[in-house]
């Protein structure tokens, strides 16, 4: 029995748990990352397309209104020859204005000039004749909508 091999111990199956989780925790976080990048990647590119193809796009119609509301803000026009109305630049037509402020009072729809401040000072009314509802200050035009009161009639 010299010959003859003695029966080994069997060998503890420990295996190393520690390093198991470590490297599984380690797979897990770069999996995540990955995930992450990825999904941020995603939404860059799908919003960079929607700003390519839809925003940054200027329609034609606004392209239109733009020019045309450039000419009139900068151009000379013919608008009324009876009654003498020419279009002319806003910057000109500012610069005037502040040069000659009694050109607002032939402006159309201006309305009256107003009456000329005088020395003395108004007679007050008496009571009686003062009107119960207070008056607006500035006549309505005729083609201003108007309400309908509580009592039914129509109001100015």
């Amino acid at each position: 029995m010299s010959n003859a091999e003695t029966p080994r111990p069997p060998e503890p199956d420990r295996p190393p748990m520690g390093r198991i989780f470590g490297l599984l925790a380690g797979l897990s976080l770069i999996v995540l990352v990955i995930v992450l990048g990825l999904s941020q990647l995603f939404k860059r590119v799908v919003r960079d397309e929607i700003y390519d193809k839809e925003l940054s796009v200027v329609s034609k119609d606004l392209l239109e209104a733009r020019a045309r509301d450039e000419g009139h803000l900068t151009g000379y026009a013919l608008i009324d020859q009876k009654q003498g109305l020419y279009q002319i630049p806003i910057t000109r037509a500012m610069d005037k204005l502040l040069a000659d402020p009694a050109l607002i009072e032939r402006l159309p729809g201006a309305g009256p000039p107003p009456p000329p401040a005088s020395s003395q000072p108004a007679a007050p009314r008496p009571a009686a004749s003062q009107p119960a509802t207070p008056q607006p200050a500035t006549p309505q035009p005729a083609s201003a909508p108007t309400k309908q009161a509580e009592g039914g009639t129509k109001t100015p």
